[in-house]
Parts: C-alpha cells; sequence; structure tokens
C-alpha cells in the first residue's frame, strides 16, 4: 500500500512541474503582450513625434491588452492547480511515511524456525 502512495506521490510530483510550466508559458506570453503595448504607446516617427493614435492602433492594443489578461487568468489558474497538486503529492508521501509493515510472527518446527509477516505486504 505505501508503494501505490509513493507512486501516485511521484505522479503528483510530474503534474506539478507540468502546470508549473505551463503556467509559466501564459505569464510570458502575458507579459509579451504588455510589452507590445508599451511598445504601441511609446512608438515615435522619424522626427521623435509620437504616431498619432488612430482607430486601427486603438484596435490592435485592445486586442493586446484582451489577450495578455486571458493569458493572466490563465497562469493563475495553472500555479494554483500546480499548488493544489503539490499539496496532494505532500500529503500521499506523508500517509506513505505513516504506513506501519505488518508485525512479524514467529512459526518454529522441530526442525527450523521461520520469521514472516502475519498478513500479505
Amino acid at each position: 500500500m505505501a508503494a501505490r502512495l509513493r507512486t501516485a506521490g511521484w505522479a503528483g510530483v510530474a503534474a506539478t512541474v507540468a502546470l508549473a510550466a505551463t503556467s509559466g508559458v501564459f505569464a510570458l506570453t502575458a507579459r509579451a503582450r504588455a510589452d507590445s503595448v508599451s511598445a504601441k504607446y511609446a512608438a515615435r516617427d522619424a522626427a521623435g513625434q509620437p504616431l498619432p493614435f488612430d482607430a486601427r492602433t486603438e484596435s490592435a492594443v485592445a486586442n493586446l491588452r484582451a489577450d495578455g489578461r486571458e493569458a493572466d487568468r490563465y497562469a493563475i489558474g495553472f500555479i494554483a492547480a500546480g499548488a493544489v497538486t503539490a499539496i496532494a503529492s505532500a500529503a500521499l508521501f506523508t500517509a506513505a511515511s505513516l504506513r506501519r509493515p505488518p508485525p512479524l510472527s514467529l512459526s518454529r518446527s522441530p526442525t527450523s524456525a521461520t520469521l514472516s509477516h502475519s498478513r500479505p505486504v
């Protein structure tokens, strides 16, 4: 039983790593969208003057912001799920460490003595 708990714990560790990596990808995506919005506002022409903020630019900025917010929400969701799997994995490892092996029993016969578990492991 303890071996199954440890196996499940290791599967949880793998899931935690995968969820954290996925969260990182979405966080980087959100950051890239924020940088793109900043670049749109900071854009200058050859004379150093700000570029006109027309309807097309406004639409592009709105789309970048929406994409960034969505990526940010996904990043938060995946890291929260990773935290839950990390806690569950820790609980599984703790439960596995608390499992005691069954007590040993001694069987004697006239010619030999054997030590065995009183119930299957």
